[in-house]
């Protein structure tokens, strides 16, 4: 949208339990090309919650359909 970055955020992806939400908090951190907002970086977070589910074998599925349009051409 022609936006410009305000603010970034440390987050490990591969911290999660398996069935089992965890809330993580993101403290954001003003960024550098940030030039026109101000804020505290301590009153300024985003909350995600993270769940770790079964792939159902898509990641199977997809590589091997890429690996049989890769033979065929």
């Amino acid at each position: 949208m022609g936006g410009t970055e305000i603010g970034e955020a440390e987050f490990n992806m591969a911290d999660f339990k398996f069935g089992e939400y965890k809330i993580v908090r993101l403290y954001l951190r003003k960024c550098a090309a940030n030039i026109s907002y101000d804020f505290n970086p301590e009153q300024t977070f985003i909350d995600l919650a993270l769940k770790g589910t079964r792939s159902s074998g898509l990641v199977k599925q997809r590589t091997s359909a890429g690996k049989e349009k890769s033979s065929s051409s």
